[in-house]
């Protein structure tokens, strides 16, 4: 985000891949608007059928399907059913390793249906070491399972694209942008296909899919328009917890819908609403508002909320998003009220935080806080928003990060991804003969591009 924090609202025209969040959202009830988003379960493809023996208790025959629908395997390998029955019982790693030969096979004779795959995949996402080596054959290190699983399948299903359904979409979208390598291409088709037919997904499905592409930075100015819109004509379907979550998302790509943001924000200020909500869903809303300027909410409410519940703040402290697009939040409010109520209850979040994150998240929250220092320094947005007791806290927090990174030998290797305007920018320079520095440290920031004095002075000759 230190990059994000900096620029301003814009569009973006191509869908590229540029960084798990959290477990996606689960659909929630109609009267669940003061739930979360954040921390529930990831929605499921459609409940399987009762499994062929009633000893057996494994979804994964929820997903079989007639011979004239999904092929005949032939009498030499197991049926689809049973083989998905074998790879539920082993787990989804071991199975999946153990049985891959049958796996391949009935793939190549198409004996799976779209939602047998589905179900594999919907498996897929709920592990955690599909990203891990396979097995070593001849002295070579196999390709991780995760990838071997996306290869296999991705023509198969980028065939069978206007197939899916929302479920499925759903699905898909969520594992691979989470446990399993990304195939943008597979991703791109299913984005052309949800604009196309976003009334036909519900508002669970639209914050994880909007979350999912956001969290890797896959921009695309059709697809995020078209999911806007859909929750602009629906605003009264989504909870407030999804509605956080797809602002959030809208921010974190430097999307800005003021139709959408005129209608949405003016939820979030009012106390009845917001006072059941939880920290995450609070604090993507005020993260959001930020994020895009939009300098018409009123945060006073979200903060009370926060600021009185500390254990809430204390779960976004955790998410290094939440939490540091608060910070900045937090200091960017033009309701001073509102940042003195929370400032320094986030500042002590913070503090305590930093002997349970790693490293590299640890010195993130450092550089942010310089920039939060920076900005009392120059009394932004006004002088009147810090208070001595603020300044005094802001400097120890500081001060402890320091002392935290120094403690356990950080070597900070923070690197901010290039742009392609800077490398247009970098051509430009050589071609002129204009002496520069590339990635040049300006704590707390890493300029892409400087020209010193002395090297301008030289152009200028």
């Amino acid at each position: 985000m230190d990059a994000a924090a900096a620029r301003p609202a814009r569009h973006i025209h191509q869908l590229v891949a540029v960084r798990p969040p959290p477990p996606p959202p689960l659909p929630l009830s109609t009267q669940a608007s003061a739930g979360s988003a954040f921390h529930a379960k990831p929605p499921s493809p459609p409940p399987p059928p009762k499994p062929p023996h009633p000893e057996t208790r494994f979804e994964a025959t929820a997903l079989s399907v007639s011979a004239s629908e999904a092929g005949d395997p032939g009498p030499s390998l197991p049926s689809p059913e049973q083989l998905l029955d074998l790879i539920g019982k082993d787990g989804i790693p071991a199975g999946l390793n153990k049985h891959w030969q049958a796996v391949c096979l009935l793939h190549e004779q198409e004996a799976f249906s779209l939602a047998q795959v589905a179900w594999i995949f919907d498996q897929c996402r709920r592990a955690r070491s599909l990203k891990q080596r396979g097995k070593r054959i001849d002295h070579e290190a196999e390709l991780p399972l995760g990838a071997r699983v996306v290869n296999l399948f991705t023509h198969f299903v980028c065939a069978r694209i206007p197939e899916l359904t929302p479920e499925h979409t759903t699905c898909f979208v969520e594992a691979l942008t989470t446990t399993l390598p990304m195939d943008e291409f597979w991703l791109f088709m299913m984005a052309k296909q949800i604009q196309d037919t976003t009334d036909r997904f519900s508002p669970p499905q639209i914050s994880t899919i909007s979350r999912c592409y956001a969290d890797n930075q896959l921009e695309d100015d059709e697809f995020f328009t078209a999911l806007s819109e859909r929750v602009t004509r629906g605003l009264e379907q989504f909870p407030l917890s999804e509605l956080a979550v797809f602002l959030l998302a809208c921010a974190k790509i430097r999307f800005l819908d003021e139709a959408l943001c005129r209608k949405a924000f003016p939820l979030f200020e009012e106390a009845a609403r917001v006072s059941h909500l939880d920290g995450a869903s609070l604090s993507a809303a005020v993260t959001a508002a930020a994020l895009l300027d939009w300098r018409r909410f009123q945060a006073l409410h979200c903060c009370r909320v926060l600021a009185e519940n500390p254990r809430e703040l204390q779960r976004s402290v955790r998410s290094g998003d939440l939490g540091m697009g608060l910070a900045l939040a937090a200091v960017y409010m033009r309701n001073t009220t509102g940042a003195r109520l929370l400032l320094p209850v986030l500042l002590e979040k913070f503090s305590e935080a930093s002997n349970s994150l790693r490293r590299s998240e640890v010195a993130m929250i450092q550089r942010r806080f310089i920039i939060i220092g920076l900005c009392a320094a120059f009394g932004l947005p006004r002088r009147s928003s810090w208070i001595l007791p603020h300044l005094r806290l802001l400097q120890g927090t500081i001060q402890k990060l320091q002392l935290h990174l120094d403690r356990v030998g950080r070597r900070d290797q923070y690197e901010p991804s290039p742009s392609s305007f800077h490398l247009e920018v970098v051509a430009v320079l050589r071609l002129l003969n204009v002496e520069h520095h590339l990635e040049y440290p300006q704590l707390p920031f890493s300029l892409d591009i400087a020209i010193l004095p002395d090297q301008m002075r030289r152009a200028m000759l």
